[in-house]
């Protein structure tokens, strides 16, 4: 049964599937944050002005929202797994292509294809945890994931101080990290298992119990059964939103809090605070790097934290303390700033 996966006690399985499925996650932030540490010689070599430099982000995040429904909705036909792996690869050989071009609107173009990749990562990841880890372990495994996200920033701010400030190397080297991405996008597929309920609503059934076994280590005598049914996803989203309307609106505002305060730092002080040329606090191309190693090591060692609290004191007291203390740093990082 389905219910296996949530009484589950923890295996090297779902470790393995946790690491994968994180170092997933690690690829992704190097690729949404390596353009935050470069983009002043992005600027340069194609000339462009303020309004050319946020269209950079703005493409970005359009990709990153098209990518995670149209992915989404695509991952509920073809299968997780596939989904997983072909978003790797799209987003890998698109960052690649985006080194090589020549002008800024090829480089849009690229971009915005490499955030379709991003965007279905997204939601590629987070429905892979909910499904595979144990209930008693979702917390913390969920949290511990997330973490590898700062690990990507970290990854990309030192992969930046060596090729631009220490080898004298642009822009377009760091970008050729995604070859590493599209290694890994071939090599995750024989890490981390399809979907039991997808196989289950193709009627594969016993493919989907085999998954499950292998996972838990627990055998059903009645195979696999899931206690969600096999309603639509259009029917699932009417139930969502009428009996669990007032979660679903406080977990958007949540989400979209938490991506405001993280891509104004991450992504607009670049152009915004840490600009040479328009910047309210402008330092050299050499030194942006530091400022995003400094920020994501703060990140990697919050989510640790995190991780532990969210099954050890609850949900409700963590998500209080550390959003209260993300508006309170970004009160200081606006005070910072305005002193110039």
């Amino acid at each position: 049964m389905a219910t296996r996966l949530d009484q589950s006690l923890w295996r090297p399985m779902h470790t393995r599937i946790a690491i994968a499925l994180g170092i997933g996650w690690m690829l992704d932030a190097f690729e949404v944050q390596i353009i935050g540490s470069v983009i002043p010689g992005i600027q340069v070599e194609f000339s462009l002005d303020s309004v050319q430099s946020v269209w950079i982000n703005v493409v970005w995040f359009g990709g990153i929202a098209i990518g995670a429904m149209l992915f989404g909705w695509l991952a509920d036909r073809v299968g997780r797994k596939r989904l997983f792996v072909a978003t790797l690869l799209l987003y890998s050989i698109a960052a690649i292509v985006t080194a090589a071009a020549p002008t800024y609107e090829i480089f849009i173009v690229f971009r915005f294809i490499t955030a379709l990749g991003v965007g279905g990562e997204y939601s590629a990841v987070t429905s892979a945890i909910a499904e595979f880890m144990p209930a008693r372990n979702r917390g913390r495994s969920n949290g511990l994931v997330m973490t590898f996200w700062a690990l990507g920033g970290i990854l990309a701010s030192v992969v930046s101080i060596v090729i631009i400030s220490t080898l004298g190397l642009t822009w377009r080297y760091t970008l050729l990290f995604g070859v590493v991405s599209a290694a890994y996008g071939l090599l995750a597929r024989r890490l981390i298992p399809e979907s039991p309920r997808w196989l289950a609503s193709r009627g594969r059934l016993d493919e989907a119990d085999a998954v499950v076994e292998g996972i838990t280590g627990i055998r059903s005598a009645h195979g696999f059964v899931d206690p969600s049914g096999q309603a639509s996803g259009r029917a699932r989203l009417r139930e969502l939103w009428t009996n669990y309307r007032g979660r679903l609106l406080f977990g958007m505002a949540l989400d979209f809090s938490e991506a405001a305060g993280y891509y104004g730092l991450f992504t607009a002080m670049s152009i915004l605070v840490f600009s040479q040329a328009t910047g309210a606090v402008p330092i050299s191309d050499a030194a942006l790097p530091y400022y995003f190693l400094v920020a994501n090591v703060g990140a990697l060692i919050g989510g640790i934290v995190v991780s532990f609290a969210l099954d050890a004191i609850g949900r409700k007291p963590t998500v209080t303390f550390s959003y209260a203390l993300a508006a309170a740093s970004m009160i200081g990082c606006a005070a910072a700033a305005a002193t110039g």
